[in-house]
């Protein structure tokens, strides 16, 4: 009498267990990925709003000898920045800010931030427009935008009518 087989072999329970394992190692890595995708979102959406926040900077500060270079803390304790809650979220995101050739019309904005890897920088780079990497260092650069306050436009006005240098 011939005797039947029941369950599972061995070997069919490890294959089993190793695409088991697979897919759980492959779902924790998208996991991961995600996440550092969500922080380089973020990381990039924090440095437009620094960048925006230079062109109040600017507009308030264009004509002052000698041009005075913002900082962070300007920015931040002269509510330039509007939420700077939001720069707190990470701790190690820290940005250097500069405002080149102010009073000319090649006037422009810098916002850096120092990664900690060359390849984390090109990463971070490769998801702005305006933004590049050199080395560990990645660079926004911006460009002024007209800013629609009333108090602005009427001191833009000012200056373009009575001959001051204009910003």
């Amino acid at each position: 009498m011939k005797r039947e087989q029941r369950g599972f072999t061995l070997f069919g329970l490890v294959v089993a267990l190793a695409l088991i394992g697979a897919m759980s190692l492959a779902a924790l890595n998208a996991g991961k990925l995600r996440e550092q995708q969500i922080d380089l979102d973020h990381l990039n959406r924090m440095a437009n709003m620094v960048g925006g926040s230079l062109d109040g900077y600017y507009q308030d500060n264009c004509l002052a000898a000698p041009f005075p270079q913002p900082t962070m803390n300007v920015l931040t304790n002269n509510g330039y920045i509007r939420h700077p809650r939001w720069l707190d979220y990470r701790q190690e995101y820290s940005f250097s800010v500069a405002i080149d050739n102010p009073r000319t019309p090649q006037v422009s904005y810098r916002v850096v931030y120092n990664a900690e890897d060359d390849s984390l920088a090109s990463n971070i780079a490769s998801k702005h427009p305006n933004a590049y990497s050199a080395g560990s260092q990645v660079t926004w650069q911006f460009k002024p935008t007209l800013n629609q306050s009333a108090e602005r436009l009427r001191a833009q006005e000012v200056r373009r009518i009575f001959g001051s240098n204009p910003c």
